[in-house]
């Protein structure tokens, strides 16, 4: 299957924007994890990300072999799982994250606040939402039919 996608690197919310042959842009964020790893992080920014734009966002994550940390194109291939739908999942917590935030902000604005000395946090993503999402295979095909 040959795709007519371009690829390029975007550090900023995400690792990859594809440009897909209708002009959509599709951002990919790749996490890898650890064999035996519970859960991938988000960053904020990559939670935000996700939700700002859902259908044309995908969380990728590949749990490395026993003893890898950098696998090879055959790994990534047979390990790597999609979730085309993170944004959506994940909008409740992003949102969550967003009035804490509000709340931390007007705390530390008042003559007499709340100080807080690390108020940095990050989206969990436990491993039955992307362990049973689609191989690299099926989210290939999932962009040609929808894009």
């Amino acid at each position: 299957m040959k795709l007519n996608i371009s690829i390029v690197r975007d550090p900023l919310g995400q690792d990859f924007t594809l440009t897909l042959p209708k002009a959509t842009k599709h951002k990919v964020e790749i996490k890898s994890v650890a064999h035996g790893s519970s859960k991938a992080l988000l960053s904020k920014l990559q939670g935000q990300t996700a939700v700002s734009m859902p259908d044309n966002y995908t969380l990728c994550v590949m749990e490395r072999p026993i003893g890898a940390l950098y696998p090879d194109k055959s790994e990534f291939a047979n390990l790597a799982r999609f979730v085309m739908n993170i944004g959506h999942l994940i909008k409740e917590k992003v949102e969550s994250g967003s009035i804490i935030e509000q709340t931390i902000s007007n705390s530390i604005a008042r003559e007499i606040g709340l100080e807080f000395e690390n108020v940095n946090y990050k989206f969990g993503i436990k491993k039955n939402i992307w362990a049973t999402n689609l191989a690299i295979k099926q989210f290939a095909e999932k962009l040609i039919s929808v894009f």
